[in-house]
């Protein structure tokens, strides 16, 4: 008889499994679409948006794009001072 699969277990009170991602990601220097995105509880789309608009800068690496953590991290400061 092969074992029951077990369900992950759920997070304990108070921890939040997606904060503590964008805790390891923002230890990168850059990020791709979807990093940023976690980083910024927002869809990827909403960051290629915000760079295609200049709300947020981007550097070309080969053939993708990538976010600096610094311009990531400005762009919300820029949130918390009312400019964006």
């Amino acid at each position: 008889m092969e074992p029951t699969p077990t369900k992950p277990a759920a997070p304990a009170h108070g921890e939040n499994p997606d904060r503590e991602r964008a805790g390891e990601l923002l230890s990168r220097l850059v990020l791709t679409a979807d990093e940023a995105a976690a980083v910024l509880a927002v869809s990827a789309d909403t960051i290629k948006n915000l760079h295609r608009v200049g709300a947020l800068p981007g550097i070309k690496v080969g053939r993708h794009r990538r976010w600096r953590v610094s311009d990531v991290r400005a762009f919300v400061e820029g949130l918390e001072s009312g400019v964006s």
